[in-house]
């Protein structure tokens, strides 16, 4: 009896036990039936009425059903990888289990997943295949990174990927202080970077993150999204990647800066970790473009910094006044 027939006799009550995770309603029960009875495939966007994506794949999981999984992976994995941790670990606990054309096509739905609706699915394929290559691991031991305002982000081993859509602006100055990726361009719709994985667990003050803002603008950069988990103390791993890629920053998009002062970093210094938001000091049409996209209380923060920054400039005392 295949897990479609199962679900079919079902009860309401027994369809409501399994993880129906809406307010009781047999008019979307009723509805479940339905696709379950006409589809030949129990499709994932369809249930999201009646059960919660996430309680639907525990149930699948906690009842071994490796073959439903297998037949279905396209809708399962479907269009995010939030929530899949459970499930690519069992997967890869039965991978032993499965063909080398099933775990292809398991590969190529998280591939079509991450970029969706490519015109080109081979390529990136075979880009997220390369990763995974240099870290020795698979695609199913892929983490789902918190997402940041423009991306998701991804991490394959030491390795985190980020995909978004294609930016209002591209060229950053150079500068001492970002973390240089490995890749950075446009790929088809979208905006790709691979970088190196470093340690965001740490808390990071308020005069951490002035003291990074207070050295961009030295450099003639200023950051427009100056916060504690945009940055990242450097690890040996990254830094000597960092050297050898100073010689291919053309190909990422950063451009010369008069204002460099190639500061050396060190093991265990801040760098920048996002690029999104790193422009030109004198484009303030850009700046003033940017500015109405970004949360109020960022721009708040940034123009704080930015006194204190002038005020210092100017051999000044800076004061933070606060509101009574």
């Amino acid at each position: 009896m295949d897990f479609r027939y199962k679900l079919r006799r079902l009860t309401d009550k027994e369809i409501y036990d399994i993880g129906v995770t809406m307010p009781y309603d047999k008019r979307l029960l009723f509805e479940y039936r339905i696709v379950c009875c006409k589809n030949h495939e129990i499709y994932i966007p369809s249930l999201a009425k009646v059960m919660h994506e996430t309680t639907f794949i525990e149930k699948l999981v906690k009842n071994n059903e490796l073959n439903y999984i297998i037949n279905n992976i396209e809708a399962i994995i479907g269009d995010s990888l939030i929530s899949k941790e459970e499930l690519l670990k069992y997967l890869n606990c039965n991978k032993d289990k499965l063909s080398d054309d099933i775990l292809n096509k398991i590969y190529h739905s998280i591939s079509n997943c991450i970029f969706k609706n490519s015109s080109n699915p081979t390529y990136f394929y075979n880009l997220l295949e390369s990763i995974c290559e240099k870290e020795k691991t698979t695609l199913l031991n892929i983490q789902n990174k918190i997402a940041g305002s423009y991306s998701k982000i991804y991490q394959i081993g030491n390795t985190i990927l980020k995909v978004g859509d294609r930016r209002g602006y591209f060229f950053i100055l150079d500068n001492s202080y970002i973390l240089l990726p490995q890749y950075r361009g446009y790929v088809d719709k979208y905006y790709v970077e691979i970088t190196d994985c470093l340690d965001t667990s740490e808390k990071f003050t308020d005069e951490d993150v002035y003291s990074v803002y207070k050295a961009l603008r030295e450099e003639g950069v200023l950051w427009l999204d100056p916060k504690a988990n945009n940055l990242a103390r450097i690890n040996k791993r990254a830094l000597n990647n960092q050297k050898e890629r100073n010689y291919h920053k053309d190909y990422l998009g950063i451009m010369p800066n008069l204002n460099h002062q190639h500061n050396e970093l060190q093991v265990g210094d801040l760098v920048v970790i996002d690029l999104d938001l790193l422009i030109n000091e004198n484009d303030l049409r850009l700046k003033k473009s940017l500015e109405k996209r970004i949360n109020s209380s960022i721009v708040k923060k940034t123009r704080e910094y930015e006194k204190r920054y002038q005020y210092e400039r100017e051999g000044k005392v800076y004061e933070k006044r606060f509101k009574r």
